[in-house]
């Protein structure tokens, strides 16, 4: 019983290292960048290239609820196979849930090659804005005629 109490302290203490460990990088990566609103994200990267708002915010409710972390400090240009890889290492299958995160909200679908060749925020945004029917932000099935 001993054992499994020690066991139990030592597995929260390097959870809560760990943890800390990933703050301070998120600190390190977004540090002096400016906040960024998901309205003033898609005004200042993606509303000029015709992307829906939609899109765009979808996609970083995505990559926050899926990393767990506040990323308004996040940038177009932020690549998960450069400057955001850490978030790959913390949750070996965070590549994967993004994937199926995207797929379910937008109703689409990404195969392994399109995901191994997506790296960057706007890359994810354009393959998802290339996927949509017309460029529709919604699936298709919440449109509703009136």
């Amino acid at each position: 019983m001993t054992l499994l109490v020690i066991v139990g302290v030592v597995l929260v203490l390097c959870g809560a290292l760990e943890n800390r460990r990933r703050k301070a990088r998120i600190e390190a990566v977004f540090a002096g960048r400016e906040r960024l609103s998901p309205e003033q994200f898609y005004e200042r990267y993606f509303q000029e290239k015709g992307v829906p708002f939609l899109i765009v915010s979808g996609v970083r409710q995505i990559l926050e609820e899926q990393l767990g972390a506040d990323l308004a400090c996040m940038s177009a240009e932020d690549d998960f196979s450069g400057n955001l890889q850490f978030f790959l290492s913390f949750n070996d299958m965070a590549d994967i849930e993004i994937v199926e995160a995207l797929e379910s909200h937008f109703e689409v679908s990404i195969t392994d090659a399109e995901a191994a060749g997506t790296h960057t925020v706007s890359d994810i945004v354009s393959l998802i804005h290339s996927k949509r029917p017309n460029g529709e932000a919604a699936p298709v099935s919440d449109s509703k005629e009136i």
